[in-house]
């Protein structure tokens, strides 16, 4: 089984691309799951635990950011065991990973993470980044999450503020995984970011994960 990250500042098409990278390999054959830290309070079979996702937002604005952390990871890992539990797939794509959420309270001021608490998560087979500028990013979204904000407020001024320490936390954070990422340009638009991300798919099936592991490639500045 393949694990794939989408990884990326808020906004920058993360569910866009695993949606066309879900049906695209599904096109050829491939059984696809995909995950997201919000599995579980989706999942129709358990009980809700927020009556909607802004209460959660307050939720994470209220403890403090050693309980979000916990939080984030015990959530993300909980879809985790029940992408597995239903079944042996070919690519699971999973969206931000931890990565996202600890760059997040490292932008908030806090760095409380130690390696132990990520340590059993499973390393995936390559990263695709997706970055943008937080001034593009913002212009694309309708309305703005309290968290993405910095737990501030849910405006644009607040998102950009935050998303501009966000996205240089999150990028180094990712540098630090032993494994392949593939550097997006996300302002090129959707079509160019799958087709990029399915030519580096390609070239971990042909070359094996192992082989890939702790390289960089960047199509940030290509053209067609």
């Amino acid at each position: 089984m393949r694990r794939i990250v989408i990884s990326g500042a808020d906004g920058t098409g993360k569910t866009t691309l695993i949606d066309g990278l879900a049906a695209s390999l599904r096109a050829e054959g491939r059984t696809v799951t995909c995950v997201s830290l919000w599995d579980l309070y989706q999942a129709p079979e358990l009980p809700r635990i927020f009556a909607s996702r802004g209460d959660a937002q307050q939720y994470l604005r209220a403890v403090s950011s050693r309980s979000r952390v916990h939080f984030f990871l015990h959530c993300l890992y909980g879809a985790l065991d029940r992408a597995e539990a239903a079944g042996p797939v070919d690519d699971l794509l999973i969206d931000a990973y931890w990565y996202k959420y600890l760059a997040g309270e490292r932008a908030l001021g806090h760095w409380l993470v130690r390696a132990g608490l990520v340590a059993d998560f499973p390393v995936p087979d390559v990263i695709i980044e997706l970055d943008a500028a937080s001034e593009v990013t913002a212009a694309r979204k309708q309305s703005f999450g309290l968290y993405e904000c910095g737990l501030v407020s849910a405006d644009r001024s607040s998102f950009v503020a935050f998303q501009q320490k966000l996205r240089p936390a999150l990028r180094a954070l990712v540098r630090q995984q032993p494994t392949r990422v593939v550097e997006l340009d996300a302002t090129r638009g959707a079509a160019v970011s799958l087709q990029r991300a399915l030519a580096a798919l390609m070239e971990v099936s042909e070359h094996g994960a192992s082989a890939a592991r702790s390289t960089h490639t960047s199509w940030a500045t290509h053209r067609e």
